[in-house]
């Protein structure tokens, strides 16, 4: 038999900086329920906390604490809640910095470009650029340097251009 405990009406005596029964500060533990760490809490992040205390892992002040939290700022900041709780990651930054022949004395070669991530998001970033202002790659990269075979072969004998367009989280 499954037994529900009903969430009832508590005074928040939990505060974004103090201490909580099971973290270190009101500011934590509405960090730690915010699934998809984005400092939005939405209705998965509120339902997680009401499971949670069901299950006996949260007080009902706790679960309360990250369900009002939801109520009053429904899809927002956690800092609505908690001012300067929540700060986001760096935005993460991709530079181009050369590209160089596999076979500089022949007559067509591949094109190497070395470009440089830092701040990916986990699980690397989608980097899309052109070869010429003609050609479409894209090529997935985590943080750190990479050399990245361009494509093609290409006349040696010429200048060519290797541009950056976007990079997006994978």
């Amino acid at each position: 038999m499954s037994c529900t405990k009903i969430l009832e009406a508590v005074p928040i005596v939990i505060t974004c900086s103090g201490p909580t029964t099971h973290y270190s500060s009101g500011c934590a533990l509405l960090k730690a329920y915010d699934h998809d760490n984005d400092g939005v809490l939405d209705s998965t992040d509120s339902s997680k906390a009401i499971a949670d205390y069901n299950a006996g892992l949260l007080t009902a002040e706790e679960s309360t604490f990250v369900v009002r939290a939801y109520a009053l700022a429904p899809n927002k900041l956690i800092n609505e809640t908690c001012s300067g709780c929540f700060t986001p990651p760096a935005l993460p930054t991709v530079i181009f910095h050369s590209h160089r022949f596999e076979t500089p004395t022949a007559p067509t070669s591949r094109i190497f470009a070395t470009i440089t991530i830092s701040n990916a998001p986990i699980g690397g970033m989608t980097v899309h650029y052109i070869v010429d202002g003609v050609t479409n790659f894209d090529v997935g990269l985590g943080n750190g340097s990479w050399e990245v075979n361009v494509g093609g072969l290409w006349a040696t004998n010429q200048q060519h251009s290797v541009t950056v367009v976007e990079a997006n989280p994978c």
